[in-house]
């Protein structure tokens, strides 16, 4: 346990609600509850672990330590993710990866055309021949701008799907550490407290204190010892005659 107590975030207050509730939902503590004195005993209680809330947690400070620092690893990533630097450039390389084969494609058809017209024809066989060099290199660039487009497009989702493999693992991890310290607060914080204060409550509720027994009568026999057996009349000259 650490030596010093982590303090419940405020993010998971409702966790802490929830396994409070639950805790007052068990047979222990509505059979407790049910044998209270008082009848607002369940409020009572509420409220009284709700002010004990570092105490309770300090049962479950391993488990919530070991929660608090795989959310914070989560919270970097998702923030590394939403950060805008860098989506410029790569929309303009994405941009440029669909364009270019495209283009490529478009200058290839119209040199190869032209150029097949102009030695048809007859007409400046030499820019004719030329214009169909350039249409079979635009060709060539556009072949090569597709496959690399392809190639990207596909590493691209190779490495989503394990980026999504990956959050859906640490996304499972956190869930369980998350689960981990909800069952430890349960059974190793919220019900001890519950089950200490009912059972104290119980406790003062039957112990009354005794009373003094009321005064009655003396009736203590007499003994001749006592100052009425040692008056005059008992011991002057006249006692005795007939």
């Amino acid at each position: 346990m650490n030596s010093r107590p982590i303090r419940l975030q405020k993010r998971d207050r409702p966790d802490f609600e929830r396994v409070l509730h639950q805790a007052m939902s068990t047979d222990r503590v509505r059979e407790g509850l049910r044998s209270a004195p008082a009848p607002d005993a369940a409020t009572a209680l509420q409220a009284e672990a709700r002010e004990a809330t570092d105490r309770i947690m300090s049962a479950a400070s391993t488990e919530y330590a070991a929660f608090l620092k795989l959310r914070a690893g989560a919270d970097k990533r998702a923030a590394r993710r939403t950060r805008p630097t860098g989506v410029r450039g790569r929309g303009l390389l994405a941009a440029l990866a669909v364009l270019a084969p495209a283009i490529s494609g478009a200058a290839a058809v119209i040199f190869l055309v032209l150029g097949s017209v102009l030695q048809l024809a007859d007409v400046q066989k030499g820019l004719g021949h030329s214009l169909v060099l350039t249409g079979w290199a635009c060709a060539g660039i556009g072949a090569v701008s597709l496959a690399a487009a392809t190639s990207a497009l596909l590493i691209t989702a190779l490495r989503n799907r394990a980026a999504s493999k990956r959050s859906h693992g640490r996304a499972g991890e956190l869930e369980r550490a998350r689960k981990a310290w909800q069952t430890a607060l349960l059974e190793r914080g919220m019900l001890p407290f519950l089950q200490r204060l009912l059972e104290e409550r119980h406790t003062k509720g039957t112990s009354e204190p005794a009373l003094p027994e009321p005064p009655g009568p003396d009736r203590s026999p007499r003994r001749y010892s006592s100052p009425d057996f040692t008056g005059p009349d008992y011991s002057g000259p006249d006692f005795g005659r007939s």
